[in-house]
């Protein structure tokens, strides 16, 4: 699949009902986020004009609203060993169709917390071009209280890596949660960044050294 750069705009948290627990948001003008009691309630979803769901669990829905078109049901529960990224390429297939049509889709896992807001992350920084940091962000700021399992942010994380050759946030603090699970890892992690401290410390006494030599050089040129 190719990567199509486009533009949207941040929304905010659009309908929320604490009577029915319905919790939905609008993250691009296409693709909401929300509970697994938006997605069956038909009012919401015809309100918010949205005709496809992309459901993050293990298990089929019992109710599939009139309104909805399509249903894509990719199978990941919400536990430390679960593989964000071997649901990425069903995800990312499901959300392109649904903006090839121009057609509104819900991404929605149990609580719409920690699957739905990864996945959609993942998706942000894949079809945008944008860093991890700025995909969060605008994630956080559409859907407010994230409750991210660990895994699949040290996933985000490795996923920033491949897609972009760098990471836009420091792994100790992005990755904090994970890291406080594996105390072995963390040591690695604390050696790894002393490490690229000290190669950028290096490298600008190098870049310095240069100068200074460029300067002097020149300095010469006119004295002669």
């Amino acid at each position: 699949m190719s990567i199509k750069k486009d533009s949207f705009t941040c929304k905010e948290v659009i309908n929320t009902s604490k009577k029915t627990r319905i919790d939905i948001s609008m993250v691009t003008p296409l693709i909401f986020i929300g509970n697994q009691a938006a997605a069956d309630n038909i009012g919401t979803l015809q309100a918010l004009q949205i005709e496809r769901l992309l459901r993050l669990r293990t298990e089929p829905s019992i109710v599939r609203p009139s309104c909805i078109k399509s249903v894509t049901l990719v199978k990941i529960e919400d536990i430390p060993t679960s593989d964000l990224r071997d649901c990425m390429e069903p995800c990312f297939v499901a959300l392109l169709n649904a903006m090839e049509k121009k057609e509104r889709v819900l991404v929605h896992c149990h609580a719409g917390k920690s699957r739905s807001p990864a996945i959609v992350i993942a998706f942000l920084m894949w079809r945008y071009g944008i860093t991890l940091r700025n995909a969060y962000v605008h994630v956080e700021k559409a859907r407010n209280g994230l409750i991210m399992n660990p895994t699949f942010k040290q996933q985000l994380f490795e996923y920033e890596q491949t897609l972009f050759g760098k990471n836009s946030v420091r792994y100790s603090e992005f990755c904090f949660d994970y890291i406080q699970m594996h105390p072995f890892h963390k040591r690695v992690v604390e050696q790894q960044e002393r490490e690229q401290q000290s190669q950028s410390t290096v490298k600008g006494l190098e870049l310095k050294e240069t100068t200074n030599s460029g300067v002097s050089q020149q300095t010469l040129i006119s004295n002669s």
